[in-house]
């Protein structure tokens, strides 16, 4: 059987070689860095030792990245866990609502105004969007908005729309 590859495994072997022909910022070099040294003797370990049959292993420290496939699995999934005990027993829609790329100078320097007026667009697409009779939606329309930056953690704005 094959070993797993892992993104560590990728950055090692063919980081350099892509930092060569690409330019990167100072806060990528850093969550590459994480990644590939993560969980090995550079990040520094600790032992564990079981008490009662004297089994003795070397464990390395993680980096805690929030970026690190090893490090956030399991945050994720207890992520994932506590947000599907909160579901209520309805039916659920996925939806991205994105802008151009080109955008983002006059946004980032108008944040405040721009994020306004995308979320009351979202708002009256979704309200429209409820209303029109081919869907026989019933009920309430509400939505969960997260605000995604890029550079940023993400910013969750919640807004009910009653229709």
């Amino acid at each position: 059987m094959k070993e797993a590859v892992e993104l560590a495994d990728v950055f090692k072997a063919h980081g350099e070689q892509y930092l060569k022909h690409n330019r990167i910022s100072g806060k990528h070099h850093k969550v590459i860095s994480h990644i590939t040294h993560c969980r090995t003797a550079s990040m520094g370990g600790h032992i564990l030792e079981c008490d009662e049959c004297n089994f003795v292993q070397n464990a390395y420290n993680s980096c805690r990245d929030r970026h690190c496939p090893k490090c956030q699995t399991m945050v994720k999934e207890k992520w994932l866990n506590d947000r599907t005990a909160e579901l209520l027993p309805c039916g659920y829609f996925h939806n991205v609502f994105t802008l151009p790329h080109l955008l983002n100078p006059v946004i980032l320097c108008n944040k405040e105004i721009c994020f306004k007026i995308l979320f009351a667009c979202v708002n009256e697409t979704l309200k429209i969007f409820a209303q029109d009779p081919q869907w026989r939606l019933s009920g309430q329309l509400g939505f969960i908005g997260v605000l995604h930056i890029p550079g940023a953690k993400p910013l969750w704005i919640i807004f009910i729309s009653i229709v």
